[in-house]
């Protein structure tokens, strides 16, 4: 039903999914299935397009070598206190954030990483959803983390060429060229 919404209000529900499949997953957060249809939502909004989602990208930080947000969060408007009793005696509702924290990129990946921890081994699976991680890690802007799924994903099925020429692109991007220029030479072995 959310999704014949969203179809017909151009992605207005997107929102309203999104909380409807973290409220589920909080209320049962080692289930696998309920984890992998979030984390398949997510990634599928971010693949629409990923520029779209500018304020869910991140870097490594040069002094300290930690992940960070590329840009500064917004943060909500705070109401002071004086003015809430008034607003509520009048019958208003109380306030609300007036912007929706939506990262589909963050998102997507815990709840893909929750449902690698929790679904049955099978390889084919696994290496779909570790590609997928180093997609949204692409487009989040950490494609040294995305080459670990990357590498995990061709270690599960190494006859994907598709994963294998993410992989090039990501070593080009991290500026790891020898490993790139390996990997074409294993996708030339191939043909």
């Amino acid at each position: 039903l959310l999704t014949d919404y969203t179809i017909k209000t151009e992605g207005k529900g997107n929102g309203e999914l999104g909380n409807f499949y973290k409220r589920i997953t909080d209320l049962f957060p080692d289930n696998a299935a309920w984890n992998l249809k979030a984390g398949i939502f997510q990634y599928s909004l971010a693949q629409k397009d990923p520029d779209r989602y500018w304020d869910d990208t991140k870097m490594i930080d040069p002094l300290t070598g930690g992940v960070v947000y590329s840009l500064p969060q917004r943060r909500g408007i705070k109401m002071p206190k004086i003015f809430l009793p008034r607003l509520l005696s009048y019958g208003a509702s109380k306030p609300k954030q007036f912007y929706e924290s939506f990262k589909p990129f963050t998102d997507g990946i815990h709840f893909l990483k929750k449902a690698v921890e929790n679904l049955p081994y099978d390889e084919k699976v696994m290496a779909d959803i570790t590609a997928k991680l180093g997609d949204l890690y692409t487009w989040q802007g950490l494609p040294d983390s995305a080459i670990y799924f990357y590498e995990a994903s061709i270690d599960l099925n190494p006859a994907n060429t598709g994963i294998r020429n993410k992989l090039v692109e990501t070593y080009a991007l991290s500026y790891r060229y020898t490993e790139a220029v390996s990997q074409l030479d294993s996708l030339l072995a191939r043909n």
